[in-house]
């Protein structure tokens, strides 16, 4: 079992994320503790009419969900794997990016958000949970597709020195330093053959 808080924008006085929630195990009883931050990849308003339309084998069906809620809280489908994993006993914070503008869908906009995550979630545990704090020896980033090179991005440069562990869930690398300035090497990639390495490993 788990707990979940809002923990809102970060950081207050200008956020780098509008919404974050932070979960924990109920029966966590180290008063130090490994974190984990958790990040999803771009929802863009064209992918989720398409995910809307789209019902055949693969879609990605977000049940139940509007289309409002759907660019609102799409940020939230990383909830389900957080709580998997706080029920592992570690703190879990799911921070959502969903209200970027066009200009910010890249890499580095996430690799600043989840560097000023890690102070986040240094925050707010102790808040949440009285007596308990994180070990920022043992603190994780893991990210989904645009939120996956995020995280790479993240732990080379903006958190080099903060995390331990980093999952990359297919990663995908369109954008990195602005929108769309690695989208020719990613064409080029689809282009070789599969699992040949011509234009990368994939």
């Amino acid at each position: 079992m788990v707990d979940v808080a809002e923990t809102g924008p970060w950081p207050p006085s200008a956020p780098l994320y509008q919404y974050s929630k932070l979960i924990l195990p109920k029966d966590m009883t180290e008063a130090s503790v490994p974190a984990v931050i958790m990040i999803h990849g771009a929802i863009p308003p064209p992918m989720v009419e398409r995910c809307l339309r789209w019902t055949g084998a693969g879609a990605l069906l977000f049940t139940g969900w509007d289309r409002r809620n759907m660019l609102v809280d799409g940020w939230a489908y990383m909830m389900h794997l957080g709580k998997k994993v706080a029920h592992d006993g570690f703190a879990v914070l799911v921070i959502g990016l969903s209200t970027l503008k066009a200009a910010d869908q890249h890499q580095g906009t996430w690799a600043k958000a989840l560097n000023s995550a890690i102070d986040h979630v240094c925050h707010a545990v102790p808040k949440v949970r009285a007596g308990v704090s994180v070990d920022t020896k043992r603190i994780a980033i893991v990210g989904h597709s645009a939120g996956g090179g995020g995280v790479l991005n993240a732990a080379a440069h903006e958190a080099c020195d903060r995390v331990a562990a980093v999952v990359s869930l297919n990663p995908s690398h369109p954008s990195v330093e602005q929108p769309g300035d690695h989208m020719t090497e990613c064409k080029k990639f689809f282009e070789g053959a599969n699992f040949s390495g011509e234009y990368g490993e994939g």
